[in-house]
């Protein structure tokens, strides 16, 4: 998939976003294919209200907290809350820090303010760490 331009494209030579085929029930080429099946490939924003108004940040980020709200999360949540997610999804995966940096199109190591440890990794590092030294 192709960008015109991007946040991460301050220079507006645009971007690939590169999708690989997942395995069943989540590859996104299948529900991309099945969406675009279903709204057609007119050129113009890809994501569409059933009334055809585009979806916009600001739309997702009003619905994102509607939903945390009604489960009574609360907090501070963007859009930008999406890209922190997936970089801390990955990394619970191993996938190196490289690969996240390409993933999200990061030109900095801003993200890896990101990826936090979770309390059980540091748990089990510290028992680890305590154990005596084989012989």
């Amino acid at each position: 998939m192709h960008f015109k331009a991007s946040k991460t494209d301050p220079f507006r030579k645009g971007s690939f976003l590169h999708i690989g085929r997942g395995k069943y029930p989540f590859c996104t080429i299948q529900f991309v294919l099945a969406y675009l099946n279903q709204t057609g490939d007119a050129p113009g924003p890809l994501f569409l209200f059933h009334d055809g108004r585009p979806l916009t940040c600001a739309s997702l980020t009003l619905w994102l907290c509607d939903i945390l709200a009604s489960e009574g999360i609360s907090g501070n949540f963007s859009n930008h809350s999406f890209r922190i997610g997936a970089a801390l999804v990955v990394a619970r995966n191993g996938i190196p820090v490289h690969q996240i940096q390409a993933l999200g199109r990061w030109t900095s190591s801003a993200y890896l303010a990101y990826i936090r440890t979770p309390a059980e990794s540091l748990s089990r590092l510290s028992k680890q760490l305590s154990k005596s030294p084989a012989h």
